[in-house]
C-alpha cells in the first residue's frame, strides 16, 4: 500500500505505511514438543515505522520502532505436526494465541525496537 513519509523531528522519521502483505513465509513454531509451520499469511494494517536517531553516516538511524496504531487483520495456515481436522480446537487456541501475541507486541503502546 502507499507510504507516507513525516518528518517528526530534526533527528527522526515516521513512516505511515498501508501494509497489505500476503506470501508464504518460513515461519516455524514448536508448542509443547509439536512443531507446525506458518503458511499463506496475510497481514493488513496500518504501521508506523519511526527512526530515530538520525545520522550522517550508515547505518543512517539509530534505531527502528515499528508498530500497529490498530489491531492489524491477520490470517495464516498452520500445517505440520498438527491436523487442522483432527484437532480443530488446539488450531483454534494456537490462532488465537498468535494473534494475541502478535497484538500484545506490536500494537500501540507497544512496539518492538
Amino acid at each position: 500500500g502507499p507510504i507516507t513519509v513525516h518528518r517528526t523531528s530534526p533527528d527522526s522519521v515516521e513512516l505511515d505505511i498501508r501494509l497489505d502483505y500476503s506470501g508464504d513465509p518460513e515461519v516455524k513454531i514448536a508448542f509443547n514438543g509439536v512443531q507446525v509451520h506458518v503458511k499463506r499469511l496475510v497481514i493488513k494494517g496500518h504501521l508506523v515505522v519511526t527512526l530515530k536517531p538520525l545520522m550522517s553516516v550508515l547505518p543512517i538511524c539509530g534505531a527502528i520502532q515499528i508498530m500497529f496504531l490498530n489491531p492489524p487483520d491477520l490470517d495464516f495456515e498452520l500445517a505440520g505436526g498438527i491436523s487442522c481436522t483432527e484437532f480443530p480446537t488446539i488450531v483454534k487456541v494456537l490462532r488465537e494465541v498468535l494473534i494475541s501475541r502478535v497484538n500484545g507486541a506490536l500494537v500501540m503502546p507497544n512496539r518492538i525496537t
